[in-house]
Parts: C-alpha cells; structure tokens; sequence
C-alpha cells in the first residue's frame, strides 16, 4: 500500500526554502508562497504533519502570536509536531546583564548602532527587524499547552527528535521547542 505524502509547512521562510515543504513568507522570495500569518494559516483543519517557525512569533503582537499558534495547531494533524524558535527574551536579559562577549559579536554586524554601549545594543536587539513581544521559554510553554500541544520540549541548535534539520539562527539567544499536538 502506498504511503501518503507528507505536508510540511515552514512559517516565516525569509529566502530559506525547504525543498518539498510549503513555505510561507509576507514578502515575495523565490519558492514561497506569500501569506499574511496574522491572518491565519491558509490551509485546511488537521492537514499538516510538520510546521517549522524560526524567528516569526516575535513579530507579532502578544494576541496576534497567540492566534498564530492557535493556527498552528488547527492546522496540525492529531500527532503531527511544531518546532519553533525565537529569541530568548530570558537570554537578552542574562547577555545584558552579564555583557555577554559572544552575544555582542554576533548581534553587532547587524544592528545600526550609534554608541555601541551595552544599553543600546540591548534595545535594539529587543525593536530591531520588526519585533513587537519577547517570550521565555516558560512563557511559550504556557501558551503551548493552553492551546492543547502537549511534550514541550527545548532543544539545542540543529537538534530534534523529529528531524528538523533547517535550523538558520546559531546564536547565543535562540531557543528552540518542539511540541506536539495530541
């Protein structure tokens, strides 16, 4: 009997196309479909096996990212998985405090940076490229498991139980969950 074809979905692609998947991005890149998330996911009821979100939900507002993950899991087949990542806001906080070298070095080169001093840095690190709210990993799990996922679960950069492989963000703040809908 054949098997049936997975349909994965990749959230906030930017210019990283994942080969066989449905990307979607609010801007026109090459291979993604263009889609507005903050107006749902448009695709059918438990139609999707996989969803891969990196650097997307800090983009929205605080109710806007919670209906985008209620849509992430209407979406969802029952036992299909969600891997999402985002800057640790926990991890901003500890780089400020601590004036974390490793963070300054890797944010710097791409923020427009007049004094270069810790306190703007940390500022811009929070407005930059778009962001609008900052999640802990407590506070993503909360919101998972109030919307019904289940087995939250941290994981490190390029690593799953799931095979996400597609990881972009090897940096000092990124924190990456797994979780799935029962």
């Amino acid at each position: 009997m054949p098997t049936k074809k997975q349909q994965n979905i990749h959230l906030g692609s930017s210019s990283h196309i994942i080969s066989g998947w449905i990307n979607y991005d609010i801007d026109t890149y090459n291979g993604a479909v263009k889609a507005d998330l903050a107006k749902g996911i448009p695709l059918p009821d438990n139609s999707v096996d996989k969803i891969f979100s990196e650097h997307v939900i800090e983009h929205f507002d605080k109710q806007t990212g919670y209906r985008l993950i209620e849509e992430c899991y209407r979406v969802l087949k029952p036992g299909g998985v969600m891997r999402i990542g985002w800057p640790g806001f926990n991890k901003l906080i500890s780089s400020y405090l601590l004036r974390s070298r490793k963070h300054r070095k890797h944010v710097s080169p791409h923020l427009e940076l007049r004094y270069r001093h810790w306190d703007e840095i940390f500022a811009d690190r929070l407005f930059s490229w778009g962001h609008q709210y900052a999640y802990t990993p407590r506070h993503m799990k909360d919101i998972l498991q109030e919307v019904g996922f289940t087995k939250p679960k941290r994981y490190k950069y390029m690593h799953s139980d799931h095979g996400f492989v597609w990881d972009t963000h090897n940096d000092p703040v990124t924190i990456y969950l797994e979780t799935e809908k029962p």
